[in-house]
């Protein structure tokens, strides 16, 4: 059972970053290895439990989870994006844009890979022209 832990946090900590993945993990290693000497079911959960809580204490909660980013959206006018699908005029399209997937608009006819220019936001859309 505590394999299986394993493995599911390793892939969760793997695809998400997060230090709580990191902590669910190092758990459920300390509860795998005390489960060859504990035979209690109970007592492994609840030692499983002790092992999490007290990694949150020493970790503090504020560092468990990735920090969000804070973006000024003026910034982001006049810079150039690469679009990531193929899409006709007026449709929402996803455009690549400083590492980071963004919804975007235009009213061009924009195909994969083309470059654009970021005209204007609204709300988390970026209005873009054809480069």
């Amino acid at each position: 059972m505590w394999f299986i832990l394993i493995l599911v946090t390793l892939i969760c900590y793997i695809k998400y970053k997060d230090n709580i993945f990191k902590l669910l993990l190092l758990s459920s290693i300390l509860t795998f290895i005390s489960s060859s000497i504990i035979n209690s079911l109970i007592t492994q959960f609840f030692l499983f439990i002790f092992y999490f809580i007290t990694g949150i204490l020493f970790t503090g909660k504020k560092y468990l989870f990735k920090s969000k980013k804070i973006y000024n959206f003026q910034n982001f006018i006049g810079k150039t994006a690469i679009v990531t699908q193929t899409a006709n005029k007026n449709k929402i399209i996803t455009v690549k844009f400083n590492g980071n997937k963004w919804s975007a608009k235009s009213s061009d006819i924009l195909k994969k890979g083309d470059t654009v220019i970021i005209i204007k936001i609204e709300g988390l859309i970026l209005y873009v022209i054809k480069n």
